[in-house]
């Protein structure tokens, strides 16, 4: 367990969050996306009523699920036509699918198959095409390639230009590459949270982590990279 206090969370730029398996991610995620109850205090959504939508770290094995309606209209029809018009939900996503790069069966390939990364990039362009102002999307680039990832960092900017982004990672040498803030959650329960800037720096990761991190220079920024295949720090 792990509380988080007055941690305000606000467009424009990306919040990431980050910790070692197990600290409570997920479950910070679905709290603010209203998916679980805090056990003590408040979340509060500003206006009263705002949107929100969680993305998990898997896409769901099947169609037609609760909450995944969109996936099997763009996954069993390419062009669906609700009196005669494509509704503009369904054209926004099959417009996101287009920038995450389309199944390579096309849209007509059921869910089960397409690769896990494939079957991915179909959820996040559901979750991304709803009209939630407020997006929570837990581990999102976990199955996608490089090139997909860049893809996606490309849209989330731009997204999160206008609406709450908030997105678990695991990688702090990328989260520190696309974030704007950051959420750190320790294997203790600590939280440090502030500018990405000051936060994925090698003294808190090392603490959150019990890893060595270094400082690398790219592009005139400081960037954390885990020094792995060592023993830990405990």
């Amino acid at each position: 367990m792990f509380r988080v206090e007055d941690l305000v969370l606000e467009p424009p730029g990306i919040t990431c969050v980050l910790g070692p398996n197990g600290a409570g991610k997920s479950t910070f995620l679905k709290t603010l996306a209203g998916a679980h109850r805090p056990l003590e205090g408040t979340v509060r959504l500003e206006p009263e009523g705002v949107g929100r939508a969680y993305a998990p770290p898997f896409p769901p094995v099947g169609v037609g699920l609760d909450g995944w309606g969109l996936l099997h209209v763009i996954t069993e029809s390419r062009a669906p036509l609700v009196g005669g018009v494509m509704p503009p939900r369904v054209r926004r996503a099959l417009s996101l699918l287009g920038e995450l790069g389309e199944p390579r069966g096309g849209l007509s390939s059921p869910l089960s198959a397409m690769s896990t990364g494939e079957a991915m990039k179909v959820m996040l362009a559901g979750v991304l095409a709803s009209g939630a102002e407020a997006l929570f999307l837990d581990e999102p680039n976990g199955h996608l390639d490089a090139a997909s990832r860049a893809r996606l960092y490309g849209i989330l900017e731009r997204e999160a230009g206008g609406r709450l982004v908030v997105v678990s990672l695991h990688d702090a040498l990328e989260a520190a590459q696309v974030c704007s803030r950051a959420v750190v959650i320790g294997r203790g329960g600590d939280v440090v949270w502030g500018e990405a800037g000051e936060v994925l720096v090698p003294r808190v990761l090392e603490r959150a982590y019990g890893v060595s991190f270094a400082s690398v220079r790219l592009g005139g920024r400081s960037l954390p990279l885990p020094l792995l295949g060592g023993e830990g720090l405990d």
